[in-house]
């Protein structure tokens, strides 16, 4: 990642952690460095989902890839419009 990659928003630091983990695996390969090793993944994580991630991410471009990590977050807009970025205002 040469600049900043908006990958969500988590509830949690440990999330937040894994999905940068994943974009970093997608941008740099299995030889970078990770928040949790893969060692901490299969204490964590089942290995088996873990793997599913790693198989998904060969698959997709670094953009697709990325634009999954964002749709599974907690702060993707799933909102009623068809146009990008129009949210509904409660005013009452």
């Amino acid at each position: 990642m040469d600049h900043e990659v908006y990958l969500g928003a988590y509830g949690d630091e440990e999330a937040a952690a894994r999905a940068y983990d994943l974009a970093a695996l997608k941008y740099w390969g299995h030889n970078t460095i990770l928040n949790f090793p893969v060692y901490h993944f299969t204490h964590l994580f089942p290995i088996s989902t873990y793997q599913q991630e790693l198989e998904k991410m060969e698959g997709q471009s670094k953009e697709e890839y990325i634009g999954s990590l964002r749709r599974k977050s907690s702060g993707f807009s799933r909102g009623v419009s068809r146009y990008r970025g129009v949210a509904r205002v409660n005013l009452t």
